[in-house]
Parts: structure tokens; C-alpha cells; sequence
């Protein structure tokens, strides 16, 4: 009868660690969508203030004017 309960207790774990297992892995996938959707944005900005930057040194300084009201 001890061994059947402790049976039990072992097999209820193993599924419960199954299913804490089961949720790791779908969170794992969302958050690495997650990272793949951030890093997409991170290049599209960086290609941005790459584009921009440029635009800003082929206008070069701005003259007095500029300054006046």
C-alpha cells in the first residue's frame, strides 16, 4: 500500500512537471517571437538614424541666419 501511494505522488509529480514544462516552452516561443518582432524594429530604426544622419551631414552647418528671428 506505501509503495502504491508513493507511486501515485511520483507519477502526479511527473505530470505536473510535464505540464510546468509544457508552459516554459510555449512562454519560451512567445517571448522569443517577441524578441525576433523587437529586433526587426531595432534594424529599421537603426537604418533610419543611419539615413538621417546622413541627410543631416549633407546639409552641413547652418549658417547664422538661422539663429535670427
Amino acid at each position: 500500500m506505501f509503495n502504491g501511494y508513493v507511486l501515485l505522488r511520483l507519477n502526479d509529480e511527473v505530470i505536473w512537471l510535464q505540464s510546468m514544462e509544457e508552459e516554459y516552452n510555449r512562454r519560451h516561443q512567445e517571448e522569443a517571437k517577441e524578441l525576433e518582432q523587437l529586433l526587426a524594429k531595432k534594424s529599421e530604426f537603426s537604418a533610419k538614424e543611419e539615413k538621417y544622419t546622413k541627410k543631416i551631414k549633407e546639409l552641413g552647418p547652418l549658417t547664422s541666419d538661422a539663429f535670427e528671428s
